[in-house]
């Protein structure tokens, strides 16, 4: 479900009491296999790796001003995240799944830009990975006042900057095949920029 968050909660301070007061949030849709989300502003991004029925290809929504557009992306949308100015955000997102993810699907890394007269977006890829399935998870990184992204697949951590020119770096690939990966960063320090990696097997 989406939930009408934004001006729901609303706090209410008594200089005697300091009391907090919390209004419940309602939800506004309610969406199938809606895994992917992230926030800016007034603005919540949604991506799907399935569509509304069985079979069907995911699928990238965007939520604003109380309506619901479809953005474009190919196939399933796995991961997504804002980036860059707040009253015109791009998204970036990694589709091209497939519920056949061993032959079918593509492990892409998009970018929506929006037009500031139109307010539509248009994508641009920056990436497609045939060796990686999927990426699961997008982050935006800052290092010398440029912009860059982290991306994870099943197989290899990569960044891709600096922004517009976005090449591509492995920066971890995985010890083994039978090993799971996660990635969080850390807060830059000194001019760089650390992740933490974990890669632990099956067995």
């Amino acid at each position: 479900a989406v939930l009408d968050v934004l001006g729901a909660v609303r706090v209410g301070r008594d200089l005697q009491s300091l009391e907090q007061k919390v209004e419940p949030a309602h939800p506004v849709a309610a969406l199938r296999l809606g895994s992917a989300v992230d926030v800016r502003g007034d603005r919540v991004v949604i991506g799907r790796p399935y569509g509304d029925v069985q079979g069907q290809d995911g699928d990238l929504l965007l939520f604003r001003n109380g309506k619901r557009e479809l953005l474009p992306s190919y196939r399933g949308v796995r991961s997504v995240r804002f980036i860059g100015d707040a009253a015109h955000p791009s998204i970036v997102i990694g589709d091209g799944w497939h519920q056949n993810y061993g032959q079918m699907a593509q492990g892409r890394v998009s970018i929506l830009s929006e037009d500031p007269t139109s307010g539509r977006y248009s994508l641009q890829i920056i990436d497609l990975d045939q060796s990686q399935y999927s990426f699961s998870k997008i982050f935006e990184l800052s290092l010398d006042g440029k912009r860059y992204l982290a991306v994870l697949g099943p197989k290899a951590v990569v960044v891709y900057g600096p922004e517009g020119e976005w090449q591509r770096r492995e920066v971890y690939s995985r010890p083994a095949e039978d090993t799971i990966m996660d990635v969080a960063p850390l807060t830059s320090s000194g001019g760089k920029t650390l992740m933490v990696v974990s890669d632990k097997g099956l067995r």
